[in-house]
């Protein structure tokens, strides 16, 4: 049985937003115990429903300025972990900055497609 795959065109910025998720992920196993099941669920949570709402903003072109602003709502609660994690200390200043400034550049992003639209 032969498996095929078919490639989904996909827009730059769902494919950030996934190498940040991919980036981020084996961190996770280095969260205490106690924010493994917080924390860490939620920062996952998150940034698949951000991915979900960048997905339907890039096929829905209905609904494409209110998965947008999903998306970039999304984001911002991304942002928050992020920033929630660095205070709790289970990742170091650099990890921060350099996601932050990443999810930053995704917001740009985010903001060009909605003026767009």
């Amino acid at each position: 049985m032969e498996v095929i795959l078919i490639e989904i065109k996909r827009t730059k910025v769902e494919e950030k937003a996934e190498n940040i998720l991919l980036e981020i992920y084996p961190t996770l196993k280095n969260y205490t115990n106690a924010e493994k099941y917080r924390l860490c669920e939620r920062i996952v949570n998150s940034f698949l429903d951000l991915l979900s709402f960048l997905a339907r903003a890039n096929k829905v072109r209905s609904k494409r300025k209110y998965y947008l602003n999903e998306s970039d709502a999304c984001l911002q609660h991304c942002k928050n972990l992020n920033r929630i994690s660095y205070k709790r200390k289970e990742i170091n200043k650099g990890f921060y900055k350099n996601i932050d400034s990443k999810l930053s550049g995704i917001g740009r992003m985010i903001g060009a497609w909605i003026k767009k639209s």
